[in-house]
């Protein structure tokens, strides 16, 4: 399953899934059954595999993917701004 990292909330890890059965499911995670979590960042792009208690096991950042979402909202962020500025 593929998952974005959202937000921490102290010791939890809120997460979105973004599998195509579970469109923008949220996730809490805690960080004491999951401390690989604690690795991540804030948006984030992570595989896991969810056991049968709900736990996520075996998470792997994908970086490249990170990465690339990363710079598509900067993109479109400096647009926006731009956008603004001209019309003031």
């Amino acid at each position: 399953m593929k998952f974005c990292l959202d937000r921490f909330e102290g010791r939890i890890a809120v997460c979105l899934c973004e599998d195509a059965d579970a469109p923008q499911q949220q996730v809490d995670v805690s960080l004491d059954d999951t401390p690989a979590l604690a690795a991540l960042s804030q948006g984030d792009i992570f595989e896991a595999r969810m056991d049968a208690e709900g736990r996520l096991q075996d998470v792997r950042l994908l970086k490249q993917e990170t990465e690339e979402r990363r710079a598509s909202a900067q993109s479109r962020l400096h647009a926006l701004f731009a956008r603004n500025k001209n019309k003031g």
